[in-house]
């Protein structure tokens, strides 16, 4: 999730200001995070910019209503899918070595995934049927 989230603050950063790079120091808070606007913007781009990294939601509802809203991309799926496949095979590798804290942190990042390509192939389906 934390990837997606930064992805949909570069999203609404780009939505006001042309930008070379987002940067964000601590995950969920604001202040850490920065932007580097490309070449040409202007003052009130860049004011725009930083309005959004200040009003920014971190909200795990605000993620899941905008991830909700995004196209289902059949070739995204296709690779996390496969990518989920090949994460949980290299997971029954590591399981029977890893302590108790290690598998509940790969197995919370794998159902994270797993629930993502789940919900875009319900999105895809809701679309075809």
């Amino acid at each position: 999730m934390i990837n997606r989230s930064i992805e949909r603050l570069e999203e609404a950063i780009r939505v006001v200001c042309p930008t070379d790079s987002v940067s964000v120091g601590t995950f969920g808070v604001s202040a850490s995070c920065s932007f580097v606007p490309s070449a040409g913007a202007t003052a009130q781009q860049i004011t725009n910019g930083q309005t959004v990294i200040d009003a920014f939601d971190w909200s795990e509802a605000t993620q899941n209503a905008w991830l909700d809203s995004k196209e289902p991309d059949l070739a995204a799926i296709r690779d996390q899918a496969i990518q989920a496949i090949a994460d949980i095979n290299a997971y029954l590798v590591f399981a029977d070595t890893a302590t108790q804290a290690q598998a509940r942190t790969e197995i919370k990042q794998i159902d994270i995934r797993q629930r993502a390509i789940i919900k875009a192939v319900a999105r895809l389906a809701a679309k075809i049927l």
